[in-house]
């Protein structure tokens, strides 16, 4: 859905029947006159001019309210129907129906008129009532009250008397004339203006029935809400205003004519001066859509851009547009500064067509109190403000300002100073903003569609700005007493600068006179002639911008210098006061002083600096006359003066950089004297026999550092220095006042047993945060250079460091180094090597394999290292991999090869436990050194099963350096003591074995285990003492089976199977001397017995029929087994 927006507040056409007698609306504006102070009044009502012929407008109307009654008369009929390309399509007087949007704009105007006095704090309304609204509007549209009453009210303003007119009221620059769509997206403006400039703002205000009481409003409507909102529709929004520029928006889809009043009120310098009302229907309207060739369901309406050309401009000044908060276009706006020119396009385009296909004409409109109000928009010198006026003119080919299907115009405004001083009612300042309105309206049928722009200009001064003089100072010329003075140009841009004004004073707090002006922008330096050398004071102002002159710059002032010899008496120090450059306070300027010999004819030479105000020079000349002068930046000269010294201190502190250790001798740097009259250098020494320090040595000034003493012994103690200096009057300076330096003396102490050393070293005296690094140089033990001043240790405080992780045999040469803050100045302590005899920690200790012999001990088989400081191994054991581990023995270290440790452990239950053992070596100091990996015995277990079978379930071995290869189970059978292989092929994750024992049924029953577990992979390429992989064994494990009888249930001796002629159990692990069997007839008769496990009944001639039978018998382990039961004996030949 497009936005159509509208310039005008009233929309009033609705289709169906209207009331044709019936006025629909209007507002009341005044105006004063430009000389004589009286009021001219202006009524505009509207009506309904459709056909058939409603009744006419009145001839004259007359206001109450006010003072007087105020008569106008009707001067001008205007048709205010839309315009659209059809005349015979379009809305017109006489012509469209009643109720089609025919629109007639009467304008009544008064004669000049004097109001006398002060209104009342309610102020003067001047109204007009009549007796009917549109019978749409009330009762039919939002209002129950159908009579309305126009007005617009004048307030005082600061007591003053009205019959001197002090304000115009507001005034449309619109008049009411187009028709919406219902559904459409409207957003539409009043177009409200002050030709006094005023402060408008506008708000919805009650309409009113003639008797002066507010209307009655329909349910869902209210003054605020006067148009149907989401209650009636969920479509629609309502209308929203915006108090600052008058803008509705809203979208209806309810069909209707709504009464509106909108209020404008006036206000200036803070107080509320008048207030004008339209009253005029809003009337949503379906639109139908037009027919042709070309017809179309809608219409857009044109559009409307400002566009400022960047590639032109690149400067600006830019139009920006403002948005409210709901992201709705407002306005665009510029601010300028006077005599700063406008330049933009606007620019419009519309792709619809008319029913013949043709494209849609765009017409451009403007207004705006300083627009140029000839009829083409050229004339700068005419508008209803000051000239120089806006200008736009046509970019189309036709030089027009109609074009089909798009339209392009340039607005140019030059500003000027006029443009901030025309208003008279300024509120102590000046108000200067500008608006302008800009309209592309299409000519569409019935209704035309436009959209506008409201452009603000605010037009500021440029307020000029000083020089810049913080750096500025005044210099006196001593031959001609002439003070001259700089300043930096201010930034112009061609409108800000018109001259200087230079003030001078002879006092800081003034008074200060305007003594000359400079209209050279470029001229940068000003020369005040003939001036005496006492107090003279500065500061520049810029005059620019429309007649403003800025703020004074810095106050800059001739430096007066004041000199006192200290003592009265044979003088030795010159101290110098002197006033400052400048009013600016804290400004850190660098203040020279500057110094020769009194008429000598030598030059000035510079001996120090200061952001003070005072200094004090201490004289280093034994006897003359001095001048001094105070300088700014090497010019800016002050006044001077000079007095009779003689040099009686040496007050100069030597700073000492360092002072350092180089073998045995003590080697300082210190900084060259800054003073011309030094010769020579003591350098002392802090005796701790005597508690002073002793001169050792005298250093001419310029030796070479640094300066070495050959007679230290600062290898062996901490040695204190200072530096003082002697002067060519032989004055020397006092050692109590130089800053000492003391070396670093270091000492170490080695422990072989933990394997570190501990060096030790004093503060070094006097860096101040000082900063310690620890460096070694190292050599290994066939003197190979391993490192140079490797880094221990950096930027640390303590004075302490333990070095660990020492190499037995190799050498190390410690030494310190002192840094202060900045790392640019460092002092050495002395050296200190030493051979390491740390203890050799254990660099292997691997327990290879841990075995369960067959006498029931688990042996444990160990590689050590052959060249550890180790003199024994604990072996140690747990049930647990994480312990706790107790000791079960101890060996020695063997004194020769080959290097490994064997151990058997007796007093282990390897048939019962698991165990985790491990070596722990002991070192020379008695200090544990290194545990080995941990080695664990196999447990196996073994379950006979009722399947003739047996299960052999065993832990993972643990902790070859390789992997387990493989296991092998091994077996022996009825403690025949011969061990077979019964499968090699087990994995290392295999922990569980089924052996099938079927073949063994007539043996004794019982069988017994071990398990190996064989390494493979082994990274060090280890193996046992013949050469093989390591193998550790598990323990033996057995099981006896129960002996058991397999009983047939029938046999036939006269079978052709041999195998079933004979009844015989058969026997699995029984013990034959304990088998007995006997079977008996069905009368109890012994028919068969034997004690034979072999022997079996052939049947004999017994007959046919069922026997029982009684067999005993025993296992392995004596536990004696009976069974009875029954078979059955055939007769019958069978195959």
């Amino acid at each position: 859905m497009k936005r159509i927006i509208l310039l005008l507040f009233g929309l009033f056409m609705f289709f169906g029947e209207a009331n044709a007698t019936h006025l629909i609306g209007g507002e009341i504006i005044w105006e004063c006159h430009p000389t004589n102070g009286n009021y001219r009044f202006t009524v505009r009502l509207y009506r309904e001019c459709g056909t058939p012929n409603p009744a006419g407008m009145p001839g004259s109307v007359s206001l109450t309210g006010g003072p007087v009654t105020i008569q106008c008369s009707q001067i001008q009929l205007v048709d205010v129907s839309p315009d659209c390309y059809d005349p015979s399509s379009g809305i017109s007087c006489g012509v469209t129906p009643v109720g089609q949007g025919a629109i007639q704009m009467g304008i009544f105007r008064s004669a000049w008129t004097t109001l006398n006095g002060i209104p009342p704090a309610g102020g003067w309304q001047f109204q007009w009532g009549s007796c009917c609204r549109p019978a749409t509007v009330a009762p039919g549209g939002n209002l129950v009250s159908s009579s309305f009453l126009l007005r617009a009210i004048m307030y005082p303003y600061n007591n003053t008397n009205a019959s001197n007119c002090y304000d115009s009221s507001p005034d449309f620059l619109e008049d009411p004339k187009v028709v919406a769509c219902n559904a459409a997206d409207i957003v539409y403006n009043n177009l409200g203006f002050d030709k006094d400039l005023d402060s408008l703002y506008y708000t919805w205000g009650y309409a009113k029935q003639s008797s002066g009481l507010n209307a009655t409003y329909n349910s869902g409507y209210a003054f605020n809400n006067p148009i149907p909102d989401a209650s009636f529709n969920s479509a629609n929004t309502g209308a929203q205003l915006d108090g600052a520029s008058g803008q509705v928006n809203f979208t209806c889809f309810t069909n209707g004519a709504y009464a509106t009043v909108l209020k404008v009120e006036e206000w200036r310098c803070g107080q509320l001066i008048g207030e004008i009302f339209r009253d005029i229907p809003l009337i949503i309207r379906p639109c139908i859509p037009n027919t042709g060739i070309c017809p179309q369901t809608s219409n857009n309406p044109p559009s409307l851009n400002l566009e400022v050309d960047s590639a032109v401009y690149p400067n600006g000044p830019w139009v920006t547009p403002i948005y409210n908060t709901n992201n709705i276009l407002v306005y665009y706006e510029t601010t300028v500064y006077a005599k700063e020119q406008i330049n933009f396009k606007i620019t419009s385009f519309d792709l619809d067509f008319k029913p013949n296909c043709l494209p849609q004409d765009i017409v451009f409109t403007a207004s705006g109190g300083n627009l140029s109000d000839a009829a083409n928009y050229g004339n700068p010198n005419s508008c209803k403000y000051n000239a120089p006026c806006a200008t736009i003119a046509s970019l189309n080919l036709n030089g027009g300002f109609t074009n089909l299907a798009s339209n392009k115009v340039s607005f140019q405004w030059q500003t000027d100073c006029p443009h901030l001083t025309y208003q008279q009612f300024i509120c102590g300042s000046i108000k200067s903003v500008y608006e302008f309105y800009f309209r592309m309206q299409d000519d569409a049928c019935p209704t035309p569609g436009f959209s506008y722009a409201t452009y603000k200009v605010s037009v500021l001064n440029y307020p000029p700005v000083p020089p810049i003089m913080d750096s500025s100072c005044v210099g006196l010329d001593d031959a001609s007493g002439d003070l001259s003075f700089d300043w930096i140009a201010p930034v112009d841009t061609g409108i800000k600068f018109d001259y200087y004004v230079i003030y001078h004073a002879t006092s800081p707090n003034g008074p200060f006179n305007a003594i000359d002006t400079v209209y050279n922008y470029l001229t940068t330096m000003y020369t005040h002639s003939g001036q005496t050398g006492t107090s003279n004071y500065y500061f520049v102002r810029t005059a620019g911008g429309c007649s403003l002159i800025s703020e004074p710059s810095d106050t800059v002032a001739l430096v007066l210098m004041t000199l006192t010899p200290w003592p009265a008496v044979n003088s030795s120090v010159a101290i110098l006061n002197w006033t400052s450059h400048t009013s600016k306070p804290n400004t850190n300027t660098y203040y020279q002083i500057w110094r020769r010999v009194y008429q000598s004819g030598q030059p000035w030479a510079l001996i120090d600096s200061t952001t003070n105000l005072a200094y004090n020079d201490s004289i280093d000349i034994c006897s003359d006359d001095l001048e001094y002068e105070i300088r700014i930046r090497g010019k800016c000269f002050s006044t001077s003066d000079h007095a009779i010294f003689s040099d009686q201190t040496n007050n100069e502190i030597i700073v000492i950089d360092s002072v350092t250790v180089s073998g045995n001798t003590a080697v300082l740097n210190w900084e060259a004297t800054t003073q011309g009259d030094i010769v020579s250098y003591l350098v002392m020494w802090f005796d701790p026999s005597l508690g002073a320090y002793v001169a050792i040595d005298t250093v001419p000034v310029g030796t070479a550092m640094p300066y070495v003493w050959q007679n230290t012994i600062a290898d062996q103690r901490s040695e204190r220095y200072v530096v003082v200096s002697l002067d060519s009057c032989g004055n020397q300076s006092s050692e109590l006042n130089s800053v000492p330096h003391e070396s670093i003396y270091l000492t170490v102490t080695p422990n072989a047993c933990e394997g570190f050393t501990r060096l030790r070293w004093n503060e070094y005296l006097t860096f101040g945060g000082t900063e310690y690094d620890v460096l070694v140089d190292i050599k290994d033990d066939n003197g190979n250079q391993l490192a140079t001043g490797a880094l221990l240790s950096a930027n640390g405080t303590n004075l302490t460091y333990t070095h660990n992780t020492l190499i037995s045999g190799y050498e190390y040469c410690y030494y310190i180094r002192a840094k202060d803050s900045t790392g640019l100045r460092t002092s050495t302590s002395n050296v200190i090597c030493l051979s390491s005899l740390v203890v050799k920690k254990s660099r292997l200790l691997y327990l290879a394999s841990t075995n369960v012999r067959s006498n029931g001990s688990i042996e444990l088989f160990s590689f050590i290292d052959s060249e550890a400081d180790v003199i024994s191994f604990s072996i140690e054991r747990s049930v647990n991999a994480l312990g706790p581990y107790l000791t079960v023995g101890t060996v020695p270290k063997p004194s020769t090869g080959p290097w490994i440790v064997k151990y058997s452990d007796y007093s282990a239950l390897p048939g019962e436990n698991r165990y985790y053992y491990r070596l722990a070596a002991t070192d020379s100091c008695g200090a544990q050194d290194t545990v080995s990996n941990f080695g664990t015995n196999i447990l196996l277990e073994v379950t006979r099963n009722g399947n003739l079978s047996n299960t052999l379930v065993w832990n993972k071995y643990q902790e070859y350096g390789g992997i387990v290869g493989r296991y092998e189970v091994y077996r022996t059978v009825d403690n025949s003591g011969q061990w077979q292989l019964v499968t090699d092929q087990l994995t290392e994750n295999d922990t569980v074995f089924n052996d099938d024992i079927k073949g063994f049924a007539t043996g004794d029953g019982k069988f017994c285990y071990f398990v190996v577990a064989v390494e493979a992979n082994n990274p060090l390429s280890f193996t046992d003492e013949n050469g093989n992989a390591f193998s550790s064994r598990s323990n033996e494990a057995c099981v006896v089976h129960e002996a058991r009888m397999f009983i047939p249930t029938a046999f036939n001796p006269s079978s052709s199977h041999e195998e079933n002629t004979v009844w015989k159990p058969v026997n699995i692990f029984a013990q034959g001397d304990s088998y007995t069997l006997e079977v008996y007839n069905r009368w109890g008769s012994k028919v068969f017995s034997t004690a034979s496990v072999d022997e079996g009944w052939d049947g004999g001639d017994a007959p046919m029929g069922v026997y029982n039978y009684f067999l005993r018998y025993k296992s392995l382990n004596g536990i004696p087994i009976e069974e009875r039961g029954s078979f059955t004996l055939y007769r019958n030949k069978t195959d």
